[in-house]
């Protein structure tokens, strides 16, 4: 039962830092931030299976990873159209622009 919460709140945490990742990557480079995240997430959920399958812990994280990859992705492609990163435009005073000697 330890295990099991402990996995379950690695796995959030994980997909918190995930989700911090993915949104500054989406932004950057111009891909839906669900596109980003299920694949930093996946990636993650399979790095995990490979380095904890052989106990019964190693087991119960993975298929926590994989079920915060997959909610994680889910909600956000159902949110999809609510996320939308606009290019910022500051406003540079004229001031700025002219040279004194």
């Amino acid at each position: 039962m330890q295990d099991t919460l402990i996995a379950i709140g690695a796995s959030l945490v994980a997909g918190a830092i995930v989700f911090c990742l993915a949104v500054p990557l989406a932004a950057t480079y111009r891909i839906p931030v669900f596109v980003s995240f299920g694949v930093l997430m996946s990636l993650l959920a399979i790095m995990t299976y490979r380095l904890g399958r052989k106990g019964q812990a190693g087991r119960v994280m993975t298929a926590a990873m994989a079920a915060v990859c997959l909610l994680g992705f889910g909600l956000l492609v159902l949110t999809r159209d609510q996320l939308q990163f606009a290019p910022r435009h500051h406003d540079h005073p004229a001031a700025t622009g002219q040279a004194r000697p």
